[in-house]
């Protein structure tokens, strides 16, 4: 039958003892510990030793804290004496030392555990056994000789359960209920969990705006008014632009960062030169937006301009280069961007350096003729 400890029998003492070898160095330094744990015939604890023992191997610590139990039970007139150890070495040493030639480092573990059971024999009441158990019935031991490499560097004695050892002191009684196995539903965190899955990225058709299954009416020619059979795929195109230019300023956050490039952003708000163009409604010939009180910088007008573009440049005189975009005279376009003062011509060459006359006759030469007229 299989138990976690079987109790001594009736006026018998029950030494266990377990040595617990560390291959590396802990923290602390310790790679070797010890303990033995004395009980009655009725489970209870009277005693015990654990600690570590530098410069001893497994054989003699075990050997050692074996005879340090006997010690005290000599002490305390107990001499009828259980041993339990899962060292087989140990065991079969302890029984057939007469039979064997012992070792030169087992010589001085041995002599001093034959000495003192020798010399302090009673005939008629001293009686020691010995019995080699597995592991897991020695469970009290292991736990207080792990408890001393971890957390002790002397070796000590006890007479009460220190720690979680009173857990297994009861546990070899029976006395102590399995723990119960909850079901794992899936909550709490997740340590080191699979990466998500990648974002599928969503292709963009150049057809997803063009109707088919319905036919057209061509009574009136208002049908093909401003029909154009691009027209959805020019929106598509303008809107995948759109979107890859928003994945690259993403990164840059806040309106100060964003729009860190405009000639209109002063630390995120508008410049004074902004304001007084919008206020004054110098641009609402380009399109209605700005002849509201309230002008979205992000809105797209016709031709696939942003407002936050229209009025950059603007502000930089520089309105020209979207002509081609709108249907709207130079005369207009001209009066929309004539908001900042610009050097003149004759000036900027004067400072990089020519001769008053050939600026002068550069600048005479730059001008239109009289004669020409402003294209609308």
């Amino acid at each position: 039958m299989e138990y976690f400890w079987e109790v001594a029998d009736k006026d018998y003492i029950k030494i266990n003892v377990h040595c617990v070898v560390s291959e590396v160095p802990l923290p602390n330094g310790n790679t070797l510990a010890v303990a033995a744990i004395i009980r009655d015939d009725n489970g209870d604890m009277l005693w015990g030793v654990l600690g570590v023992l530098p410069g001893l191997n497994e054989e003699q610590a075990i050997l050692a804290a074996v005879q340090a139990a006997c010690i005290h039970a000599n002490e305390k007139e107990l001499h009828k004496i259980h041993i339990e150890t899962d060292n087989e070495r140990v065991y079969d040493t302890l029984r057939l030392q007469e039979q064997i030639l012992l070792e030169e480092e087992q010589l001085d573990a041995y002599r001093a555990f034959n000495t003192l059971h020798a010399n302090n024999y009673k005939v008629g009441t001293t009686k020691k056994s010995i019995l080699h158990v597995p592991l897991h019935m020695n469970s009290s031991a292991e736990y207080m000789a792990r408890y001393a490499l971890e957390n002790l560097k002397v070796f000590v004695e006890t007479s009460k359960p220190f720690g979680n050892l009173d857990f297994f002191l009861q546990r070899d009684m029976g006395k102590v209920l399995p723990h119960p196995i909850y079901e794992f539903l899936g909550d709490g965190e997740v340590i080191d969990g699979p990466p998500p899955p990648p974002v599928k990225k969503r292709r963009l058709s150049p057809f997803q705006n063009l109707h088919f299954g319905h036919s057209l009416d061509f009574s009136g020619s208002s049908v093909f008014d401003g029909f154009s059979p691009f027209q959805g795929l020019e929106r598509c195109v303008r809107l995948a632009k759109k979107q890859e230019g928003w994945e690259r300023e993403k990164q840059r956050k806040g309106k100060g960062k964003l729009l860190e490039d405009y000639s209109f952003n002063k630390n995120g708000l508008l410049s004074k030169e902004a304001i007084s163009l919008l206020n004054d409604q110098k641009l609402s010939a380009l399109d209605s937006i700005f002849r509201g009180s309230e002008v979205d910088m992000e809105s797209v007008v016709f031709g696939g301009v942003a407002v936050k573009e229209i009025l950059h440049k603007a502000l930089t005189g520089s309105l020209a280069d979207l002509l081609p975009l709108w249907s709207i005279s130079r005369t207009e376009l001209e009066q929309a961007s004539g908001i900042v003062d610009f050097i003149a011509v004759y000036n900027v060459m004067k400072v990089m350096g020519f001769g008053n006359q050939e600026a002068e006759f550069r600048y005479n030469a730059s001008q239109p003729s009289t004669s020409s007229q402003h294209f609308d």
